[in-house]
């Protein structure tokens, strides 16, 4: 709805239930709502568009930017802020590395058409003829779970959060996921140990890690290698070029931790109406900067670090949220964690998290505390703000873990 104020969209097209919300929020435009179900009076029914007919002699728009012409504008996640309207291009970068889709493939994805993977799975499927299940609901993981069984889902995107969601469902040991061939999760961190129990239940090969962000349009890494290469996001795609800098805007070599960068040699029309913050994205040499920090290993694998923003200083010693997030998703029965820091005038940023346990499991607070005590030398990563115990992590709508919402949760129950 914010994006809506600048975009100025003609037609939008929704849910029945969404319509109020919508109408509201657009009272000032001059647009049309189309809903697709549950249709209430003042709508457009998706049923009467579909019955209009062809015109005469009916010849398509050409694209006057060839294929530099805007496709589409998606939301950034909003990790680190407010979501931007990202522009996102005509071009051949869907189709990295997809060569293997036929028309035999059913694809699955719990993304709507604001992400990246929604847009790309819908790309995907008409240009192959595969076929698409959509989802009716949010993602929730039984019902996410039973479709992959149900209608023998082969291609399936998800976020990395998700993942540890649905490895951690009661209904995920008596799930049939055999026929999954193709797993393509990114987005954020995700613990080995998750990844390990959904790779147990599939076949060789088909778990992918990939890493991109939707301004460069594409994946830019994939790990095709899974079993050799656990947790990294791999290597970098056709067409697109990848480096790792430091403060300076220095390239570093093999194993050096910096910020991920990436380039192509496509055009992109930068943020909708926010050239500032388009600047920052894409320097002068059309680098993208992601903002997240990682390191290229000897053979061309990419590891992420964590993002830039998020570093926290405990006295003198700077510390990530994720090398405390990995140390505890390696403690046993625990689901799934989220950390940050909790500011004291004294000490800075003392650590916190909130973790989620295993169904079955008994895990208080004061053991995880412990654990990290136990596990880990380094004294400013232990957890001196405390720990909470929760069913589930604060998420984002497109199901990576939101830091902010689950501080606040963090700090609303120890308050």
């Amino acid at each position: 709805m914010q994006q809506s104020k600048f975009i100025a969209p003609r037609i939008i097209f929704c849910d029945g239930d969404e319509y109020e919300k919508i109408k509201a929020a657009t009272e000032q435009l001059q647009v049309k709502i189309i809903t697709m179900r549950n249709h209430v009076e003042g709508s457009i029914k998706i049923e009467e568009l579909l019955r209009t007919p062809i015109e005469e002699n009916f010849s398509p728009a050409r694209l006057e930017n060839g294929n530099d012409q805007n496709l589409a504008i998606l939301s950034s996640s909003g990790t680190t802020g407010l979501p931007k309207a990202v522009t996102v291009r005509n071009t051949h970068g869907y189709f990295n590395d997809c060569f293997s889709v036929t028309s035999d493939d059913i694809m699955f994805t719990n993304s709507t058409f604001d992400w990246m993977t929604g847009l790309m799975r819908s790309i995907i499927c008409g240009a192959f003829g595969a076929m698409s299940v959509i989802a009716t609901a949010d993602f929730d993981r039984a019902y996410v779970l039973s479709i992959l069984e149900k209608y023998k889902v082969t291609w399936f995107f998800f976020a990395s959060g998700q993942l540890a969601q649905m490895v951690n469902c009661v209904e995920f040991d008596k799930t049939d996921l055999s026929s999954l061939r193709r797993i393509l999760y990114g987005g954020g961190p995700c613990s080995v140990e998750n990844q390990k129990q959904f790779r147990s239940k599939v076949q060789k090969g088909a778990m992918n890690f990939f890493y991109s962000m939707s301004e460069i349009t594409g994946y830019g890494c994939i790990n095709f290698h899974f079993d050799e290469k656990i947790n990294a996001v791999g290597r970098v795609t056709t067409g697109f070029q990848l480096k790792i800098i430091n403060e300076h805007g220095k390239a570093l070599g093999a194993n050096e931790v910096g910020e991920v960068c990436h380039r192509s040699n496509q055009y992109w029309a930068g943020y909708y109406g926010d050239p500032a913050e388009t600047s920052k994205m894409q320097d002068k040499d059309l680098w993208f900067h992601s903002g997240d920090l990682g390191c290229v290993d000897e053979d061309g694998f990419l590891y992420i670090v964590d993002r830039k923003k998020e570093m926290l200083k405990y006295i003198n010693f700077k510390y990530y949220p994720r090398e405390i997030e990995e140390l505890i998703a390696k403690m046993p029965g625990v689901a799934d964690v989220c950390a940050f820091g909790i500011f004291s005038d004294e000490y800075g940023d003392e650590a916190a998290a909130v973790v989620v346990k295993m169904p079955g499991t008994q895990i208080t607070a004061q053991d995880v505390v412990e654990y990290v005590q136990q596990h880990e030398q380094s004294k400013h990563l232990h957890l001196h703000a405390g720990v909470i115990i929760v069913d589930d992590l604060k998420r984002l709508p497109n199901g990576k873990t939101d830091r902010k919402a689950n501080k606040a949760h963090f700090l609303k129950l120890k308050n």
